[in-house]
This record gives structure tokens, sequence and C-alpha cells, in this order.
């Protein structure tokens, strides 16, 4: 796995324990990135038979804050561009494929076969909370 945002480790039970703690903010929040790396998480959690489970945590005084609000913005601005150059219904189905990407994620992660645990603390809101 090639993890920037979560450290990963397992312990002798097959006890897996994904640590969110991204490097040079205050907070947790919820980017491309961190999707495409709990996609991995998800990936090696459910193809490796000696993983029991896996244990979320936050490596932060606070789970997260979320989404990303920069990310939300650049989708409201990409929805924009496409709507003027390509039409209203393809900038709906641009907006609508880049917000479900969240829950086809966790969907993914509910159907796995292995039980996954959010150990939150502190702050969490929005996507995080759905965890």
């Amino acid at each position: 796995m090639n993890l920037t945002n979560f450290r990963f480790e397992t312990d002798a039970d097959g006890i897996a324990v994904a640590t969110w703690d991204m490097p040079g903010r205050s907070m947790n929040v919820i980017t491309p990135q961190v999707m495409e790396e709990l996609n991995q998480i998800v990936d090696k959690v459910a193809g490796e038979e000696a993983i029991k489970g896996c244990v979320i945590t936050s490596g932060k005084e606070a789970f997260s804050g979320g989404a990303d609000l920069t990310m939300l913005q650049g989708l409201g601005i990409e929805y924009h561009k496409l709507a003027m150059t390509k039409g209203e219904e393809a900038a709906m189905q641009f907006f609508f494929d880049a917000t479900a990407g969240l829950s086809r994620l966790y969907r993914r992660l509910e159907i796995c076969g292995k039980p996954f645990a959010a150990a939150v603390h502190g702050t969490c809101l929005g996507g995080a909370f759905e965890l």
C-alpha cells in the first residue's frame, strides 16, 4: 500500500489499526487522496485472510472535520465550467459521480466481509461521522 495520510499496522491477533494522521494539517479532512487510501485499506483488509478486522482511529486531537472545503469548492467550480461548455446534464452527471464516490467507498467497506470500527474522539463531522 502507498499511504501518506494513514499508518497501517496489524497486531499478532490479526486486528489492523489504520491511524488517520494527515501530514501538515491540524485536522484530518476527507480528500480524494484520503478516499483512495481508504480504498487501499479496504482492499488489504478484505484480501488478507490473516486480518480479522480493522479499527480506524485518528492521530490528531480530533477525529475529523469532514470534507475538505476547498475540494468541495473545486467541484462547484468544475460544475459551472461544464454547465457552460457541455450543458447542464453533463455538469450534473459530473457532480453526481464526484460526490457519490464517498458513499460507494463506505458501501465497499460495509460489505467487504470483515468488520471495521471507527474509534472516534473529539470533533467528528460530515463524511467522517458517516464513517
